[in-house]
């Protein structure tokens, strides 16, 4: 019980509540960003299970979150609940279209809820980084396709780990289910591919120097930087190592062999109720 206890607090500090005011200044530049809390009730409210659902929802947005990005004067905004973006269905999700941001918020915490990704005790705002629409095209439904670097951190060592290529071709190309987004990929590979090698090793000395003076968190982290037209480094993400895509690539990591099984060729019935492999 007590380890499963340390396994859920640990999920814990994926949320974006936790681990941002961290690193908000810690020298690599990061998106203006706001939290707004959301209350259990309005979490059963995202199963949109019931009527009534929506219009609860509709006078949230329209109450709490609305006023306050008009505070914070946001142009565009990326929206994300603690954990989860949906950012697979971009324009619909996370980079909502201006009078969107109900179905937005609808869509991303129906998505997180669905997959078990959770974050939803809490909606972030963020300031969306700007992209060139004439040299950066779009991939999934709209977010701009731009290199972004997955680093490892160790905070009790105070050292990178490795990087990788968020967008590594073996890992993301066979998930690409839109024929525009395996096109877009297939056209971009060669230019993605450049630029992570030349960058690799700036965003490993950014992460290394950004982080030795943050307080607050411990153990492994990814911390994801994206490259944006200007060659400059947006931190955007982070999560526990354990729980993040590529830790299964860290060095002197071998993954264990999956039993062998041996395989049913024919099977035949042998009497009422038993059926025998042969």
């Amino acid at each position: 019980m007590k380890k499963e206890y340390q396994i859920f607090e640990r999920m814990q500090q994926n949320n974006f509540s936790f681990w941002f005011p961290k690193v908000e200044h810690c020298g690599i530049r990061v998106p203006r960003s706001i939290i707004i809390p959301v209350d259990n009730e309005m979490i059963r409210h995202f199963y949109m299970e019931q009527s009534g659902d929506y219009e609860a929802i509709l006078c949230f947005v329209k109450n709490t979150v609305e006023p306050a990005v008009k505070e914070a004067k946001f142009g565009l905004c990326f929206v994300k609940n603690g954990t989860f973006s949906n950012k697979f269905d971009a324009g619909h999700s996370c980079l909502p279209h201006p009078g969107s941001l109900t179905e937005a918020i609808i869509n991303i915490n129906y998505g997180a809820l669905c997959n078990d990704a959770g974050g939803e005790s809490e909606i972030i705002v963020r300031e969306r980084i700007p992209h060139n629409a004439k040299v950066t095209p779009c991939i999934y439904n709209g977010l701009p396709f731009r290199n972004e670097f997955r680093v490892f951190y160790d905070f009790d060592d105070q050292e990178v780990m490795f990087v990788v290529n968020y967008w590594d071709y073996d890992y993301i190309y066979s998930h690409l289910y839109d024929i525009t987004d395996r096109i877009i990929f297939d056209h971009q590979r060669e230019k993605m591919e450049v630029r992570y090698e030349a960058f690799k090793d700036k965003a490993a000395q950014a992460v290394a120097e950004a982080m030795k003076n943050v307080s607050g968190l411990d153990s492994a982290w990814s911390v994801d930087l994206l490259l944006d037209e200007k060659d400059n480094f947006w931190l955007i993400d982070m999560a526990v190592a354990e729980q993040s895509a590529y830790w299964e690539k860290r060095p002197g990591y071998t993954a264990p062999e999956e039993p062998k099984r041996t395989p049913i060729c024919l099977i035949k019935e042998t009497d009422e109720t038993a059926i025998e492999q042969i």
